[in-house]
């Protein structure tokens, strides 16, 4: 994830712990949360797609049927990376676009 920093790293880990405890755990549930825990388990494939209609609003990404995988959404960790992809990849194309690329 070059060209960001670790601050955004930990930000957006804290925000996406934060929205699956919020919306979908009890709070002793929440308090064992790691960025490392496997979602898969701790959340059902309803509970997955409300948390991507979640993610796309928080953080202003768009989410396609492809992206849908334990790889992009299986830990807060995995989804941090995601994230970062997502919006790396964004800006990336707006510049294009602005440059007439």
């Amino acid at each position: 994830m070059t060209g960001i920093s670790e601050a955004d790293i930990l930000e957006t880990q804290d925000r996406v712990t934060q929205c699956i405890s919020d919306l979908f755990l009890a709070e002793a549930e929440a308090e064992t949360l790691q960025h490392d825990t496997d979602l898969m388990g701790v959340l059902d494939s309803l509970q997955v797609l409300r948390l991507v209609i979640e993610l796309e609003s928080l953080f202003a990404i768009k989410v396609g049927d492809t992206d849908l995988t334990v790889d992009n959404l299986g830990s807060v960790t995995k989804i941090t990376a995601f994230i970062h992809r997502k919006r790396g990849a964004a800006g990336r194309l707006a510049e294009a676009l602005a440059h007439g690329r």
